[in-house]
């Protein structure tokens, strides 16, 4: 039980530092939006689109539910869980995009120790996700959820994206070409 808590800080750690990286990268692009890769290829700038959930993700995950009978044979299996996760990946989506909907509420401390402190309390549903599914959609959810945030604060439509590699651009490779024209006005001056 020590391993299991000491494990999920750590994985919890790991997604707050991530997540101060893509806050980062919103707000480069919030100030300098001609760092941005431009739209070329219309199906993946759709997972470009801030709080765009990765289906697979979501059928990877239903593979683990109970309700997906091992008995079944292995395309009957696929076929339910990609049911579910159509299902789970449509309300996930309503969920991410409503604005009435957070993540985490202002609710007492349990721990106990007499003092009227308030934390934050992640919403039951999500709770659900992680207890029911796994971390891996637990987190692409709360990815997501922050990357709509994000979106609203600053404007930013679309992720930075490496088309050469599938995969949205680190922040290194975002501003490279920032340092490259610091380093061409040094040049010149």
């Amino acid at each position: 039980m020590r391993y299991e808590r000491e494990i999920g800080r750590l994985q919890d750690n790991l997604y707050y530092r991530d997540n101060e990286i893509r806050q980062a990268k919103f707000t480069v692009l919030q100030a300098l939006p001609e760092l941005n890769t431009p739209a070329i290829d219309p199906y993946v700038d759709i997972l470009r689109i801030p709080g765009s959930l990765d289906k697979n993700i979501f059928v990877k995950a239903c593979l683990k539910d109970p309700i997906i009978s091992a008995h079944d044979d292995e395309a009957t299996r696929e076929e339910k869980a990609r049911i579910l996760a159509d299902v789970l990946h449509s309300d996930w989506k309503a969920k991410l995009y409503d604005p009435d909907w957070m993540l985490r509420l202002r609710g007492p401390d349990q721990r106990g120790d007499g003092e009227n402190d308030f934390v934050m309390i992640e919403m039951p549903d999500i709770v659900a996700v992680k207890e029911k599914y796994g971390y891996e959609l637990y987190n692409a959810i709360r990815t997501g959820w922050h990357e709509v945030n994000q979106r609203v604060r600053t404007g930013v439509s679309l992720k930075p994206w490496n088309y050469a590699a599938q995969r949205e651009q680190n922040l290194r490779e975002l501003l490279a070409p920032l340092g490259e024209r610091i380093r061409s006005l040094r040049n010149q001056g």
